[in-house]
């Protein structure tokens, strides 16, 4: 995407959009040897008042880089209901994907997951981010998915501890009981179809998307760099790890494993 002049970015479940900004200020730091002449968000989503006011600082920033620059919302109930259509892909665009954790909502019906993928590879995708839960909780055996979901929760819990000490906290109250609680109580208590939260680990990912035509990228030196050096900035940060498992990129709380991010283009 580096010399790229027109990005179209689709992010596939856009919760406040912040880290668009972060793009915004790398394509304006590359605009003396490669001019941006648009970028274009589509966000797949529902509208919420942080959403609102994200998009409005978007548009403030944009103007301010002299970033041509175009937001567009996609309300969808449902990951079933994607098609090449809603996206409007134009020519000369250099399309990428952002999948913060979605595709394990659909590993309860793998053709789906596939049509997805499908869907996505035929927007003359150039490369596709995606981010997982490094964690197995799609075992059929309870109690092998007990254990493992138990031990990725108190991963989560002690960093609550060590970033947000106090339990009151309304953004911690409300993290626990929508992020770590329902999905908990999905992975446990649920079984067939009802049971949407199915985490798999990084190898599973990569042997599926490799079967689905996908080819892994590795990620450069400066993000790598720019990673580690962004964990000393944080007060915590010497609790994080950044630690790669093959081309992919694992972060960890005190060793643990708990997100892994990998990049994909067509093959």
């Amino acid at each position: 995407m580096g010399n790229s002049g027109k990005i179209h970015v689709i992010d596939l479940e856009i919760r406040n959009g912040c880290q668009w900004s972060e793009l915004m200020q790398s394509l304006f730091l590359r605009s003396s040897s490669y001019p941006i002449k648009l970028l274009r968000i589509t966000a797949l989503g529902m509208d919420s008042d942080d959403l609102k006011d994200s998009v409005r600082r978007l548009h403030e920033l944009a103007q301010s880089l002299g970033i041509p620059f175009s937001y567009r919302m996609v309300q969808i109930k449902s990951m079933e209901e994607i098609n090449e259509g809603m996206f409007k892909i134009k020519p000369g665009e250099a399309v990428s994907v952002f999948a913060p954790p979605v595709f394990h909502r659909l590993l309860y019906n793998p053709s789906l997951l596939e049509s997805v993928l499908d869907v996505i590879k035929r927007l003359r995708l150039r490369i596709m981010v995606n981010i997982e839960v490094e964690v197995d909780s799609n075992s059929p055996p309870f109690e092998k998915r007990l254990v493992d979901v138990l031990s990725q929760s108190s991963v989560c819990f002690d960093a609550h501890d060590v970033i947000m000490p106090d339990r009151h906290d309304s953004r911690r109250v409300k993290y626990e009981e929508i992020f770590c609680g329902r999905q908990i109580t999905n992975t446990i208590a649920c079984e067939g179809t009802e049971r949407r939260v199915r985490h798999t680990k990084i190898d599973v990912w990569r042997c599926f998307f490799k079967q689905e035509g996908l080819r892994e990228m590795s990620f450069s030196y400066q993000a790598w760099y720019q990673a580690r050096l962004l964990l000393k900035e944080y007060p915590n940060g010497e609790c994080c790890s950044v630690e790669a498992n093959g081309d992919a990129l694992i972060t960890g709380w005190k060793t643990t494993p708990v997100v892994a991010v990998s990049l994909w283009t067509r093959g």
